[in-house]
Parts: C-alpha cells; structure tokens; sequence
C-alpha cells in the first residue's frame, strides 16, 4: 500500500514538473525540453531571413541562414561557442513553426529574445 502510494506522488510529481517546464514568460511560446517553439505568420524564408537579421544584431558569430519554401534554418555562435539555432518548418500557406534551441540545455531568457525580435522583424509581434 506504502508502495503504491509513494509511486503514485511520484508520477504525480513528474508529471506537473513536466507541466510546469512546457509554459514560457512568453505568450505562445512553448518550451520542450529547452527548445521554444512558437508559430508565426510569414513563411520560411521569411523568418529564416528575419532570424538572420536578429542573429547579426545579438553580435553572434558564424551566423548563416538557408530555406526553401517549405522549411529553413538560422543559425549563430555565442562567444562562448554556444550555437543558437533556429529551426523553421511551414505550416499553411503563411503560417511557420519555429523552434529555437541555445547551447546543449537552452537558454530561455536569450530563446525568448531570438523570439520576440524575429516577431518584431516580421511585423507579426503582439497579434
């Protein structure tokens, strides 16, 4: 009884720490694991272009970006060698996912930066 108990507060204890690892300080935007996740309006290239743009202006190093129509990526380099990368995938017709990861564990406050300022780059910030 002790130990199907103890099981159950444990399983209940996981299960609301992963819970409370999935909401951001940011509206709509997901973490998993360290890696946000929002969606946008705009398609690939679009953000790929817009995260370039955001990545240039944090001072990253090594930034470099590529898309197509259906997907695209974004990625830069911390001083400290920490790769910020920006994963974009399309959704519909002008409605994009973009996942961000920093470093090996992320980073929410700088995720959530990369974030709002691809949103301020693409017009879409607020909506």
């Amino acid at each position: 009884m002790i130990k199907t108990s103890l099981c159950t507060l444990i399983s209940l204890v996981a299960v609301a720490a992963l819970l409370a690892g999935c909401s951001t300080s940011e509206p709509g935007v997901k973490n998993t694991m360290g890696t946000l996740e929002t969606t946008v309006e705009a398609n690939p290239p679009q953000v790929a272009k817009a995260a370039e743009a955001v990545l240039k202006d944090l001072e990253l190093i090594r930034v470099h970006s590529t898309s197509t129509e259906v997907d695209g990526e974004a990625f830069g380099y911390t001083a400290s060698d920490k790769k910020v990368s920006v994963s974009i995938k399309k959704e519909s017709e002008n409605l994009s996912k973009i996942n961000v990861r920093v470093g090996a564990f992320g980073d929410e406050d700088l995720g959530v930066a990369v974030i709002t300022r691809i949103e301020e780059q693409l017009g879409v910030a607020d909506k």
